[in-house]
C-alpha cells in the first residue's frame, strides 16, 4: 500500500512537472490559483531585465473570458481607474482578474475613442478611430463552441469579414507583435495576449504582462510559453498595461515608473 501511495504521489509529480515544462512557468512563482486560471510572476530576466513578468494561464473549460468597457455614448467609451472596475466587478461577477485591453485614443479627459473595432456579445461596439496600422492589425477571435465543448480563443489576421462573422461573437483587434511605432526599444509596460494551439481541442489562452519591457522581450517571452509569431496579439500599454487579482494591483510604467491612468476597455476573467 505504501508502495502503491508513493508511485502515485510520483506519477502526479511528474504530470505536473511535464505540463509545467512545456510552458517553462517552472521558472515561475504561482500567485495565484484557481480552477481554469492559475496567475505566475518572475522578474524580467530578458534583455535589459527590467521590471517583472505576469502571466494569466486561461482554460476556458473551467473559466470565462469577458470584453467589457466602461460606459459607451457613441463613439466615445467613458475611462475607469483599473481599481474601479476590480472593486465592482470582482463583487459583481464574480471576478477573477481584470486586464488592460484595447488601444485608445486619448489620455487626457474623461472619455475617448478605440483605435481598433471592437466587438463584444455580437454588437459590434466601435470599427475604430485609426486609419493606422492597415497591414499590422491581429484579432483576439473568442468562439463559443471548439472542439472541446467550449469557448475558445483564437488568434488571427485582421479582416472585416472576420470580425463581422457570426461565428465570433467576442472579439478584439490589437497589433502584430512586430508592428512599429510603439516604441519598441523603451522597457515599458507591455501586454500580450497568446494563445497555445498544442492541444488543438482545448487551447490555453495566455495574458501577458511586463510591467518594464521592450517589444522584443515581450515576444520571447512569449516564445518560451511555447507561443509563436502566428499566434500573439499585442494590446495597449505603456501605462495603460494594467492588471488586477485578489488584493494584488499591477501597474506598467511609462517610462519614468508606473502609471495609474483610467483606461477605457477591459479584459475580465470570471467563474463560469
Amino acid at each position: 500500500m505504501i508502495k502503491k501511495i508513493i508511485l502515485s504521489a510520483l506519477v502526479a509529480t511528474t504530470l505536473f512537472t511535464t505540463q509545467a515544462n512545456a510552458n517553462n512557468l517552472h521558472e515561475y512563482d504561482l500567485v495565484s490559483n484557481q480552477a481554469g486560471l492559475g496567475i505566475y510572476k518572475k522578474d524580467n530576466d530578458y534583455g535589459l531585465g527590467l521590471g517583472e513578468i505576469y502571466v494569466q494561464r486561461i482554460n476556458m473549460k473551467h473559466v470565462d473570458v469577458k470584453l467589457m468597457n466602461g460606459n459607451k455614448s457613441g463613439e466615445y467609451f467613458g475611462k475607469a481607474l483599473l481599481s474601479s472596475y476590480w472593486n465592482i466587478l470582482s463583487g459583481g461577477i464574480n471576478a477573477l482578474s481584470v486586464s488592460n485591453g484595447a488601444f485608445f485614443e486619448s489620455l487626457s479627459g474623461s472619455t475617448t475613442k478605440l483605435s481598433f473595432p471592437l466587438k463584444a456579445n455580437g454588437t459590434v461596439l466601435t470599427t475604430g478611430a485609426s486609419n493606422g496600422y492597415q497591414n499590422d492589425r491581429k484579432m483576439v477571435a473568442f468562439k463559443d463552441k471548439c472542439a472541446s465543448g467550449y469557448k475558445c480563443a483564437l488568434v488571427m489576421n485582421y479582416s472585416d469579414s472576420r470580425f463581422n462573422s457570426n461565428s465570433y461573437q467576442n472579439v478584439i483587434v490589437g497589433l502584430d507583435a512586430y508592428a512599429e511605432g510603439k516604441s519598441g526599444w523603451a522597457s515599458i509596460g507591455r501586454t500580450f495576449i497568446g494563445v497555445d494551439h498544442s492541444n488543438s481541442s482545448n487551447p490555453i489562452m495566455y495574458i501577458v504582462h511586463g510591467t518594464q519591457a521592450r517589444q522584443s522581450e515581450m515576444r520571447s517571452i512569449m516564445n518560451d510559453l511555447g507561443i509563436y509569431d502566428d499566434a500573439m496579439v499585442m494590446l495597449d500599454g505603456s501605462g495603460s498595461s494594467q492588471l488586477a487579482f485578489g488584493n494584488t494591483k499591477v501597474y506598467g510604467s511609462k517610462g519614468t515608473g508606473p502609471d495609474y491612468r483610467k483606461i477605457p476597455q477591459i479584459i475580465v476573467v470570471t467563474k463560469k
